[in-house]
């Protein structure tokens, strides 16, 4: 138990920082935009999230719970690059095709980019963490998110404009990968063993096994992002303002969710459903605080804040902040019941949630954000987020009761 403590602790380190230093980010460039500079930026992160999570294939969450190595490193390193070429591609393409903004097929190549050196990094995290060694992925997370955000802050303060920033935070991301993450996974496997391995059979058994959990987590991912599709730049920034403190309470939640991952895994291998449960229980404890404690600082301090920390124009939005920080607290139970159900194996599952989701938000999507903008998108997205929260506690209680030792084996 002290070691599951001690592998949260620095998780949620980890997250906290990045997710800090990426809220630093869009503060930077909406304080100090003249351009829609942060409209852009807010465009391009709802457009790269749902492609990249797909690209992703959620290998990290499946390596963490690969309690028996079914697959060698090296496959993963390999489906993973492959995933995120894919990717990057389509980012670009969506840009060239659908939006005609200067700068923005440059700015997207050097995000995809960057997203792709971190993707790499990312799976050097699954192989630290299957080996107990949390401290190093979230000091390197720590590390990155620091001199990331100081370089992109610093370039774009002198230039106002996101492509050198967005190189200087490439290179960052590339010196901390070789400098740091690298090394520290020689330390517990060999260079062969991460070096990617082009076994087509064997990945594609692998994607086979992850594609439905991958397609599940993208559409999730559009779901969240979706809202954003229907609105003018400058309401996409606002909207992402406000939608920055649900990551508040996100970032705890996927922190310890992702650290207890393995724990989950072991429970599942080892066929202890009372520890599973337990520690499944715990994690939707944390979930519900957090979303309490968000709906009520929102209620009562919502308005000074955004006001205080982005622009006074940002806090117009009260009822539309209220309902996304809703949205918000049934997403932290979305996250908890994604890692429970990944670990049982229950992968097949959760894609018909979110596409029931999906359907959900796109009808209020089409018919709510042209009547009502901002406040359409955030009843589109609290709509979709409940309606997965329903659904996924109702197959988490059907499969928590089935796991036994027959089951599980």
């Amino acid at each position: 138990m002290a070691g599951l403590k001690k592998a949260a602790a620095y998780s949620l380190l980890g997250y906290a920082v990045w997710a800090a230093c990426n809220f630093l980010n869009f503060n930077l460039v909406t304080r100090l935009d003249q351009s829609n500079s942060a409209g852009l930026l807010a465009l391009m992160t709802a457009i790269s999230t749902p492609a990249t999570d797909l690209g992703l294939l959620s290998l990290r969450g499946v390596l963490n719970t690969d309690a028996r190595s079914e697959f060698k490193y090296g496959v993963f390193m390999s489906l993973r690059l492959l995933g995120m070429l894919c990717a990057s591609l389509a980012c670009l393409v969506i840009a060239m095709v659908q939006y005609n903004q200067p700068g923005l097929l440059a700015a997207f190549g050097l995000l995809t980019a960057r997203l792709t050196v971190e993707s790499v990094s990312d799976i050097l995290f699954g192989i630290l963490q299957k080996n107990h060694r949390m401290p190093q992925v979230g000091l390197s997370m720590t590390f990155r998110g620091i001199l990331g955000t100081s370089v992109f802050a610093a370039v774009f303060y002198q230039t106002r404009d996101l492509v050198p920033a967005l190189i200087a935070h490439l290179v960052c991301s590339t010196i901390i990968l070789a400098a740091y993450d690298l090394p520290n996974a020689l330390k517990v496997v060999s260079l062969s063993d991460i070096k990617p391995e082009w076994d087509f059979t064997r990945m594609r058994h692998l994607l086979v096994l992850v594609l439905p959990l991958a397609a599940n987590v993208a559409l999730g991912s559009f779901i969240t992002q979706m809202s954003r599709y229907g609105l003018n730049i400058t309401d996409i920034a606002i909207y992402t303002a406000m939608y920055f403190f649900v990551l508040i309470g996100s970032t705890v939640v996927v922190a310890v969710s992702q650290s207890t991952s393995t724990a989950l895994g072991e429970a599942v291998a080892n066929r202890n459903g009372p520890r599973f449960v337990f520690l499944t229980t715990r994690l939707l404890l944390l979930a519900t605080a957090f979303g309490a404690v968000g709906l009520f600082a929102g209620q009562f301090f919502g308005q000074p804040l955004i006001s205080t920390i982005f622009r006074p124009e940002y806090a117009t939005q009260q009822q539309a902040f209220m309902i996304i920080l809703l949205g918000g607290a049934f997403s932290y139970y979305n996250n908890v019941f994604g890692y429970a159900l990944t670990a049982m194996r229950e992968l097949k599952v959760q894609f018909p949630i979110k596409l029931v989701a999906f359907v959900v938000g796109l009808a209020c999507l089409l018919t709510l954000v042209p009547r009502l903008g901002i406040n359409g998108a955030a009843i589109a997205y609290a709509a979709s987020s409940g309606i997965q929260t329903v659904l996924s506690a109702i197959v988490f209680l059907r499969a928590s009761r089935q796991l036994s030792p027959e089951v599980a084996a």
